[in-house]
């Protein structure tokens, strides 16, 4: 829902500074020292106390071995700070403003001053407990029950997508491209899990040279391996720490495929590419000539609830369906062999986004990490987004994808050939006994799910005119120059501004996941109000102001200073007081509506660049909204913007790109 990234693994893009900024060294100097002091103090306050969590989570170690290099950084890096009470107020207050009319403002005001007063600092008192009494960070507990509470369906509401740089010597035989391709990365994500299970995985590190720092690896634990289990309320997250196997699905018929011997750590034997290969072309052959089989796959797009009841009823007393659900949550990952190849770029974004245009044949399981891979060999990730976010997806894809190409291979332990035991065990297709309830219940999530495809527009835009290295010749961050792109555009289509969520990365601390960075400032509004081309000038001081703001807001975030998850993890306190306490009432900062609007996320963006994404996306998180994924490459940027109302996304791509080429005139005068 919430999606995924600003910034940086390297080497694959770089890290996150003020590098591009217009600020003077002196002024980025005196700004992270004043905004590090409240950092090193509470990164100072519970560093002394034990991170066994950490330990007891990760499912590949009973212990944190300081000599692992996996996890060598955990014990050192620093919690998750929290922020000064009435600093977050005024920042609040500040990024509302220009959503607000003057009579909106200066209610949500007198809100802001009210839980200045003993109502915040009490919650705030219940805030620092909680961090006392977690063993990694304040806000993790919340963020995961935001997670696996939340009743949407997963595809476009929570899923998003990554489609993968093709291999640069093509295929050795085309018309096998689609196994070729998936044999390699399979075998490849099996060498990456390997690392992680010895623990030999290279740590991910922000910054370069003396200056790099290390980030949290925790999500490396259950980013292959893990299946969100759907339950009634809340779903329920299980990592199976050795999987040996994957789930191949064709036309809706699943197989479970063995991959990895049963040998012990570090001596288990791997099916090779051309092994793998071989048997992903009799689980295509087999399927293609099933006529009859249940399309279990289609009940994890439904309504939580609606599939926690159904996935009971599946498994409930019933052996031959409890060995299959085991053979699905056990495995490494799902594998999604297509047999329809994309026509154009927005139909690639939809068919990763959601499936081709076939609800009944979506040939999908979105309760875990799907690898899809089409005819033409075009592959790609769906990803469940609850234990893991986009950074860490883009390490895994770099990695595979250099691996499975040549380009940079694994620095691993050779793999053993696979053992006789492993060569004899064929695939295997998984079987179902289902009532005329499930199947009635079949039918309906079909049904749904096909309303949900039909009403969502994902156009794709790859801007071919310039890139990074160009906006920063100009002196300009990418970054914030792209996010004022979005400023213009939107209010040339619309004539407003609204509430814009930008995600940031925040693996900098332990268990971190992401921050808001808040796009819409007094500045950004004052640019798309007063832009005119024919004053270049004015237009690019403007632009300067907007854009330095914008770099003074991340950079808050990144250093744990940022506004949303306080005010979050704030609201949630006062719930939690309110169910217990009779005659508690929630403060009204948060139930004034201006508060509603602030976290409506109108306009939700986030960046994912890498060199090996060819495309990004996710679903609005608005009913009326846009959800913009990106990549910002050297030379180009790539675009895929979605709505539920049709042709908003459509429209805004055209206003993007005018505004794109607008932004670079006047910065070029």
């Amino acid at each position: 829902l919430l999606c995924v990234l600003v910034v940086v693994l390297r080497p694959v893009f770089p890290p996150f500074t003020f590098e591009h900024s217009l600020l003077s060294s002196s002024s980025k100097r005196k700004m992270l020292r004043l905004l590090s002091r409240p950092l090193l103090q509470s990164a100072t306050h519970g560093l002394k106390k034990q991170v066994g969590g950490l330990a007891s989570r990760a499912p590949f170690s009973t212990t944190l071995n300081p000599m692992d290099s996996t996890f060598q950084h955990q014990e050192s890096l620093p919690r998750l700070p929290i922020p000064d009470l009435t600093a977050t107020l005024e920042k609040y207050k500040e990024q509302i403003a220009p959503l607000l009319s003057t009579a909106e403002f200066e209610e949500t005001a007198a809100y802001i001053e009210a839980f200045k007063g003993q109502s915040g600092k009490r919650l705030h008192k219940l805030l620092e407990e909680l961090d006392e009494q977690s063993s990694t960070s304040w806000v993790e507990g919340f963020w995961d029950t935001m997670y696996l509470e939340l009743r949407d369906p997963l595809p476009v509401n929570v899923s998003p997508f990554f489609v993968i740089s093709d291999p640069p010597a093509g295929y050795k035989n085309p018309a096998n491209a689609q196994v070729e391709r998936a044999a390699a990365l399979v075998h490849s994500l099996f060498r990456f899990q390997q690392q992680v299970r010895r623990k030999t995985l290279t740590p991910d590190m922000e910054g370069q040279g003396a200056k790099a720092k290390p980030l949290c690896m925790f999500q490396y634990s259950r980013l292959l391996g893990t299946t969100r289990i759907p339950k009634s309320t809340r779903d329920e997250l299980h990592t199976s720490v050795h999987s040996k196997h994957i789930v191949v699905m064709r036309k809706d018929r699943i197989f479970r495929l063995d991959v990895l011997d049963d040998g012990s750590l570090g001596q288990e034997a791997l099916l090779s590419p051309a092994q793998i290969e071989e048997r992903l072309l009799k689980i295509i052959e087999q399927a293609d000539g099933i006529k009859d089989y249940p399309n279990i796959g289609t009940l994890t797009t439904e309504n939580r609830n609606t599939w926690g009841n159904l996935y009971a009823a599946i498994t409930a007393g019933e052996t031959i369906n409890d060995s299959s659900m085991d053979d699905i949550n056990g495995a490494l990952l799902v594998v999604c062999l297509d047999d329809v190849s994309h026509e154009n770029a927005n139909h690639l974004g939809r068919i990763f986004l959601h499936s081709d245009n076939r609800a009944l044949n979506a040939n999908r399981w979105y309760d875990k990490l799907q690898l899809i891979v089409l005819p033409n060999g075009t592959a790609g990730v769906n990803m469940e987004h609850s234990p893991i976010d986009g950074h860490t997806l883009l390490r895994l894809m770099n990695d595979v994808h250099n691996d499975s190409t040549g380009i940079r291979p694994i620095v691993e332990t050779p793999s053993l050939a696979a053992s006789a035991a492993l060569l004899q065990k064929s695939p295997k297709l998984l079987e179902w006994n289902i009532g005329s309830d499930v199947q009635a219940g079949i039918e309906t999530a079909a049904k749904n799910y096909q309303g949900l495809i039909d009403s969502t527009e994902s156009i794709a835009l790859d801007f071919k005119d310039w890139g990074k290295e160009t906006i920063k010749a100009l002196k300009f961050s990418p970054d914030a120059f792209v996010q004022m792109a979005y400023q213009l555009a939107y209010y040339r289509q619309y004539g407003k501004v609204v509430s814009t969520y930008e995600s940031c990365m925040m693996k900098n601390y332990l268990h971190g996941r992401t921050e808001t960075i808040r796009s819409v400032s007094q500045q950004s509004v004052e640019l798309v109000r007063k832009f005119d081309i024919a004053k270049p000038a004015e237009s690019k001081k403007l632009l300067i102001a907007a854009t330095t703001v914008q770099n003074e807001t991340a950079t808050r975030c990144k250093l744990g200073q940022g506004t949303d998850r306080h005010l979050f993890v704030l609201k949630n306190l006062a719930i939690q007081k309110m169910q217990r306490l009779a005659g508690f009432k929630v403060p009204e900062l948060f139930n004034d509506p201006s508060y509603s609007k602030y976290m409506s996320n109108v306009l939700s963006t986030s960046n994912c660049s890498s060199d090996t994404v060819d495309l990004f996306g996710f679903g609005a998180v608005h009913p009326k909204g846009l959800g913009v994924g990106y990549v910002i490459k050297n030379n180009n940027m790539i675009f895929n913007v979605t709505s539920f109302q049709k042709p908003d996304a459509k429209e805004f791509v055209k206003h993007l790109q005018q505004s794109l080429k607008d932004l670079h005139t006047v910065s070029s005068s």
